[in-house]
C-alpha cells in the first residue's frame, strides 16, 4: 500500500511562474547545452587525433630541428634547408658545453655527428622531402578538422549563452538569480535554477504511479487549464516514461475532481 501524501511544498520554487514557462526555458537551454557538449567532445577528439598523429610529431620535430639550425646561417645547407648533421652537431656541442667537456668545438661536434650518422644511418634528403610533403598534407587535413570543430564549438557556445539569457519569463517579477555580474553569469544561474526545478520534479514524479505536479498533486484532478499546462509539461519532460514506484498516494484536488 502506498504511503499517505507527503505534502511536498513549492518551497524555493515559489518564484516559478505558474504558466510553467520554466519548462520551455529549460528545454531550449538544455538542447543548446547538449549541442555544446557534443561540439566540445568532437573538438577535443579532433585535437587528440591531431596531437597523436605522426604528422603532428613530424612537424614538432621539424620545428625543433629548425630551432637548432637557426642561430647561425651556417646551420643551413646551400639550398636553405636544415643541415641535419650540423643540427645534430649543434645539439652535441650544446650538451658538451653543459657536460664534462666544455672545450668541444663546433667542428669537433659536427665530426662526431657525421661519424654517428655514417655508422648507424644515412640521411636521404629526397625521401625526407617527400615524406615531409605527405605528412604536411595529412597535418593540414587534421588541422582543418580541428579548426572546423573549433568553429562548431564556438557557435554552440554562442547559442547556449544566448538561450540562458532568456530566463526572465520563466520566473516571477522581482526574482533575481543568485549571481551577479554579466548577463551570461546571471543566465547560467537561472538555468541552474530551472534545472533544479526539473530535477526535483522528476525525483518526486518517480514516487507516484499517477502523474503529479511538483507538489505531488494528482494532475488529473486539477482545473482544466491548469491540468493542461501540467500535463503538457509532464509529457514534454518525458516524465510519463519514467520508471515509477508506488510509494505515495497523490493529493487530489477535491474541489475540482477528476473530471475538472
Amino acid at each position: 500500500m502506498p504511503k499517505p501524501y507527503p505534502k511536498f511544498s513549492l518551497g524555493q520554487f515559489n518564484h516559478v511562474n505558474k504558466d510553467l514557462t520554466i519548462v520551455d526555458y529549460y528545454l531550449k537551454a538544455k538542447d543548446t547545452h547538449d549541442a555544446l557538449l557534443g561540439a566540445t567532445k568532437n573538438h577535443n577528439a579532433a585535437l587528440a587525433d591531431y596531437a597523436s598523429s605522426d604528422a603532428a610529431k613530424f612537424l614538432a620535430l621539424k620545428e625543433r630541428l629548425v630551432d637548432l639550425t637557426t642561430p647561425a646561417i651556417g646551420y643551413l645547407g646551400m639550398d636553405g634547408k636544415p643541415d641535419v648533421p650540423l643540427a645534430l652537431s649543434t645539439a652535441i656541442h650544446r650538451m658538451g658545453t653543459l657536460s664534462a667537456d666544455p672545450t668541444m668545438s663546433r667542428r669537433q661536434a659536427r665530426g662526431i655527428a657525421i661519424e654517428v650518422l655514417s655508422m648507424f644511418c644515412t640521411f636521404d634528403a629526397e625521401a625526407y622531402d617527400k615524406m615531409g610533403a605527405k605528412l604536411h598534407e595529412i597535418a593540414k587535413e587534421k588541422k582543418d578538422v580541428v579548426n572546423k570543430t573549433s568553429g562548431a564549438k564556438g557557435a554552440a557556445t554562442k547559442y547556449f549563452h544566448a538561450a540562458v539569457k532568456e530566463w526572465r519569463p520563466a520566473f516571477t517579477d522581482g526574482w533575481t538569480p543568485s549571481a551577479s555580474g554579466s548577463d551570461n553569469a546571471v543566465g547560467l544561474a537561472a538555468y541552474s535554477e530551472a534545472q533544479n526545478f526539473v530535477d526535483t520534479w522528476r525525483s518526486r514524479a518517480r514516487l507516484f504511479l499517477m502523474p503529479v505536479t511538483i507538489e505531488g498533486t494528482a494532475i488529473p484532478t486539477l482545473a482544466p487549464k491548469t491540468r493542461e499546462l501540467w500535463t503538457s509539461a509532464y509529457q514534454r519532460l518525458g516524465f510519463d516514461q519514467l520508471k515509477k514506484a508506488d510509494v505515495y498516494s497523490p493529493y487530489r484536488n477535491q474541489k475540482v475532481g477528476v473530471n475538472g
